[in-house]
C-alpha cells in the first residue's frame, strides 16, 4: 500500500532524493558550476517526486533503525555518485585529450576557464568540452540519463542497494578508462604532432644554424588546428560512442549494487 505522508514516506523519499541528487550533481551540463545549486536541488526534487509517484516504494523497504537508515543514505549517495561518475569520466577523457593537444601545440601558457568545472584548462580542452556538452544536449543524450535516473528505481528500490568489492573494482576501472578515452579522442593530433616534433628534431640536427624554436611554434599550431578541423567528424562519432559506453557503465553500476 502506498504511503501517505508518514515517517516511512519521508524516509523513502529522502533515500530516493539522495541517489537522484548525487547523479544530477556530476552529470555533464546539469552538474556544471554555471548551474545554480538551487536549480540542481529543484531538478533532483522534481525527478524524485516523479519516480516516487511512478514506482511507489513499499513500506517494508524502510530500514528498521536510525543507524540502518543512515547507512542506506550513504550507500544511496555513493551509488548515485558512481552512476554519474561513469558519464563524468567520459567528459574528463575528452578534456584530457584537449589538454594533451594544447601542450603539444604550445598552448600550455594560454589557459581559459572551463565552464563545466570553473577551473583553468587549455584552449583546445575547453573547445572539446564545449563540443561534448553541445553533443550531449543537441543529440538528446541527456534525456537517456534523466530517464535512467527515474527508471533506476524500477531496477533497484530505495534502501536496497549493497556495496560489493566488484562494485568498487568496476568504479576504479572506469576511472582508469579516462586515459584510454583520451587517446581514442586525441589519436589524430597526437600522432601528427608527435611526427612533427620528430621531423623538427631531425631538421635541428641536420641544419644546426636554423632556429627550430621559431619554426616549431607556427608549424605545430597550424598542423594541430588543421588536424583537429579535419578530424571533426571523427571526433563527433567518438564522443557519441563514449557517451553510449558511459550509459552502459551507468546501468552496470546500478545492477552491481543489487542484493542477492
Amino acid at each position: 500500500m502506498w504511503l501517505m505522508f508518514s515517517t516511512d514516506f519521508v524516509i523513502l523519499f529522502l533515500l530516493m532524493f539522495f541517489r537522484v541528487l548525487s547523479i544530477v550533481m556530476v552529470l555533464p551540463v546539469l552538474g556544471s558550476d554555471r548551474v545554480s545549486t538551487t536549480a540542481k536541488v529543484g531538478l533532483g526534487f522534481f525527478l524524485t517526486f516523479i519516480a516516487f509517484a511512478a514506482f511507489r516504494p513499499r513500506a517494508d523497504a524502510v530500514p528498521a533503525t536510525f543507524a540502518a537508515v543512515t547507512a542506506a543514505a550513504v550507500i544511496e549517495m555513493f551509488i548515485g555518485l558512481a552512476m554519474g561518475f561513469t558519464v563524468k569520466m567520459a567528459v574528463e577523457g575528452i578534456n584530457f585529450a584537449g589538454n594533451m593537444a594544447g601542450f603539444q601545440m604550445g598552448f600550455s601558457l594560454a589557459r581559459v576557464v572551463d565552464p563545466q568545472e570553473g577551473m583553468q584548462v587549455s584552449l583546445i580542452g575547453n573547445f572539446l568540452i564545449l563540443m561534448a556538452s553541445l553533443i550531449f544536449v543537441v543529440s538528446g543524450l541527456y534525456r537517456h540519463f534523466i530517464a535512467g535516473i527515474v527508471n533506476s528505481f524500477a531496477v533497484l528500490g530505495p534502501g536496497q542497494a549493497v556495496l560489493r568489492p566488484a562494485t568498487l573494482d568496476r568504479f576504479i576501472r572506469i576511472g582508469g578508462e579516462m586515459f584510454v578515452n583520451a587517446v581514442r579522442v586525441g589519436a589524430p593530433w597526437i600522432i601528427v604532432l608527435m611526427l612533427t616534433k620528430v621531423g623538427l628534431g631531425l631538421m635541428a640536427r641536420t641544419f644546426p644554424q636554423m632556429n627550430v624554436i621559431f619554426v616549431a611554434f607556427p608549424v605545430t599550431i597550424a598542423l594541430g588546428l588543421i588536424t583537429i578541423s579535419m578530424a571533426a567528424p571523427f571526433l563527433v562519432a567518438t564522443i557519441m560512442t563514449l557517451f553510449g559506453e558511459a550509459e552502459g557503465h551507468f546501468w552496470f553500476m546500478l545492477r552491481a549494487a543489487m542484493p542477492g
